[in-house]
């Protein structure tokens, strides 16, 4: 069998990450190439505007990847996100004719039937089972388990149209393997199973989003995109009467970025103490929005353990710190590589890369046998021996070489000089009558 690989993109709001890796036999993921390019105005919110510009960006990615595998990249597996994601629950009640074995058919059966719920203006991106309740019993997996009566407990995800109908417009039917809802992706590989279970809310701060995900008795109940991101604190700071790019250089550099009283320096003409008032402005607005999350939710804090943050965003130095003194929580960075992928260099390691690699896991559970590459199959044939008297111009064709003749039959050395010299005199002749 030939190698099988899993090619996956992020499309955000500030660049495109591509990620092609190798399945090993464990299923382990083995990463080969991880390439990016900026995007300029093309992705707003998460949600692609200039489908074209995006188009040229996608298929550049996808050009330098296959640069780094034998064969064609067919097919790819892409992260959905976006402003308008957001979660809605809902009850599916499935009658059984008789008490019966619950069964992973009637299970999928009962998750088609969710899916084919409409939402008015939304389309629906995932389902995402929370609990079952079977003949008044609540559990958590009913696969096994007899009875007549069942109401699966599903966080729905749902997003404007245009998020998915862009998304299409970039990749051929052919190349689009499978859409993976990109805020799943991330806490199924991201968070432990402590922090599923016992309350924890997943933010991730992007460039122009932040979406928080909370997770309570193992399982999603609740998600919403904020629309404020990590971009938002460089035009603020760009209104000192800077460019936004320098803006960005200024907030990355800071040492205190969230503390405008410590070590004042200038940076670019910019003093760092000026920069850090806006940045600490929009952070707490932000952090604001996320801590709202848990009420809208029907939460409260004591319902949240621990706070896990990851994306861009995550790397400003000191928002940990700021969040917890904000909500009262422990607050964890996602600094590692999620498990189940293998990397070679430290670039590949970037937190900024862990967004493909989750949707990469996620693929992983549903490509099967399949894969997202192409090799062509040379079947070894038996060697034909060639006929050499086949096709042959005349200027091929050599004379067979003379063998020296042995006994009275050799010719002197003066015979051989004397006929050398008739041989040059009739090239001489000719030649001459060549030049006429």
């Amino acid at each position: 069998m030939d190698n099988q690989y899993i090619v996956a993109l992020e499309i955000g709001s500030s660049k495109i990450v591509g990620a092609l890796a190798e399945v090993a036999a464990s299923g382990q993921l083995f990463i080969r190439a991880v390439e990016s390019e900026q995007t300029i105005n093309c992705v707003r919110y998460g949600c692609i505007q200039n489908v074209e510009s995006t188009k040229a960006t996608v298929n550049h990615i996808i050009a330098k990847l296959n640069n780094h595998v034998d064969g064609d990249i067919t097919s790819v597996y892409v992260g959905v996100a976006g402003r308008t994601l957001h979660s809605v629950s809902m009850d599916v009640k499935y009658n059984l004719a008789s008490e019966q074995a619950i069964t992973n058919a009637i299970i999928n059966d009962i998750m088609k039937k969710a899916c084919r719920e409409s939402f008015p203006n939304y389309d629906t991106i995932d389902a995402v089972p929370r609990s079952f309740t079977i003949d008044n019993r609540e559990v958590k997996d009913p696969v096994g388990n007899f009875a007549s009566h069942i109401v699966a407990h599903i966080t729905m995800i749902v997003a404007k149209p245009i998020i998915s109908i862009n998304l299409k417009r970039v990749f051929s039917p052919n190349m689009l393997k499978g859409f993976i809802t990109l805020p799943v992706a991330l806490a199924d590989a991201m968070l432990t199973e402590d922090e599923r279970t016992l309350g924890c809310m997943l933010v991730d701060l992007g460039a122009e989003t932040t979406t928080v995900s909370i997770y309570r008795k193992g399982a999603l109940e609740y998600l919403n995109t904020i629309p404020l991101g990590g971009r938002n604190l460089s035009l603020d700071i760009s209104a000192l009467g800077i460019r936004e790019e320098v803006a960005e250089r200024i907030k990355k550099n800071i040492e205190h970025p969230l503390r405008p009283t410590a070590d004042p320096v200038t940076i670019d003409g910019i003093k760092s103490s000026d920069a850090a008032n806006y940045i600490l402005a929009r952070t707490g607005e932000i952090i604001a929005n996320i801590t709202n999350q848990v009420s809208n939710a029907g939460l409260t804090l004591s319902d949240v353990r621990t706070i896990v943050i990851t994306g861009g965003g995550a790397m400003l130095k000191g928002i940990d710190t700021v969040i917890a003194e904000n909500t009262g929580l422990p607050v964890r960075i996602i600094s590692s590589k999620p498990d189940g992928i293998n990397i070679r260099t430290a670039n590949e390691s970037r937190i900024e890369n862990f967004g493909v690699y989750s949707i990469m896991l996620a693929a992983a559970k549903h490509i099967g046998n399949d894969s997202c590459v192409f090799k062509q199959s040379y079947v070894a044939t038996p060697v034909q021996p060639t006929d050499t008297t086949v096709n042959k111009s005349p200027q091929d064709e050599k004379p067979p070489k003379k063998q020296p003749e042995s006994g009275k039959n050799r010719m002197s050395w003066w015979e051989r000089m004397k006929n050398r010299a008739v041989d040059i005199i009739s090239e001489e002749k000719e030649n001459e009558n060549d030049n006429y």
